[in-house]
């Protein structure tokens, strides 16, 4: 996501700097759209869902009960709704990036008039609200990870390893 939030950075500077169009930028200008999660959370909860299938009081621990049992019923329900829904409103963005963009044979965003977009407030704003909300996402992301982290160890210490 990393080279997500770098794309964005440049194209935010182009835009606020009116800088000069150059080829390297098409690219640019496609990476700063996308999510960066993708299938991310392929995250299987089978083990979680056995758990629970077998009976939850097979832990001892109330303690390591009550953060796994928060862990998937909520944390992650919470990341899986934020991860599925989309940065901004679908509809706006693509009539917007058709009407912008043409898209290159390998799907590069090319500006249809450059010296029109770097004047378009819209596009500015658009552009940061992706960017925003990617960094939003990741710092759900990075929560959730911590907490399972945080669980792991309850877990091993009930299975005293």
């Amino acid at each position: 996501m990393n080279g997500l939030h770098v794309s964005s950075e440049i194209i935010l500077s182009v835009l606020k700097d009116k800088a000069v169009y150059n080829d390297s930028l098409s690219h640019h200008f496609r990476r700063a759209t996308w999510s960066g999660v993708g299938n991310l959370l392929g995250i299987s909860t089978a083990g979680y869902e056995a758990l629970k299938t077998e009976g939850l009081d097979i832990i001892s621990s109330k303690k390591t009960r009550s953060e796994i049992i928060d862990y998937f019923d909520n944390e992650l329900q919470e990341l899986k709704v934020r991860i599925e829904r989309p940065l901004v409103q679908k509809v706006i963005t693509e009539e917007y990036y058709i009407k912008s963009f043409y898209q290159s044979y390998d799907k590069a965003f090319i500006p249809i008039e450059y010296d029109q977009l770097i004047e378009d407030q819209f596009c500015y704003s658009l552009y940061m609200k992706l960017y925003t909300e990617r960094k939003v996402l990741i710092m759900f992301i990075s929560r959730a990870l911590e907490r399972a982290e945080q669980v792991l160890v309850l877990i091993k210490d009930e299975l005293g390893e």
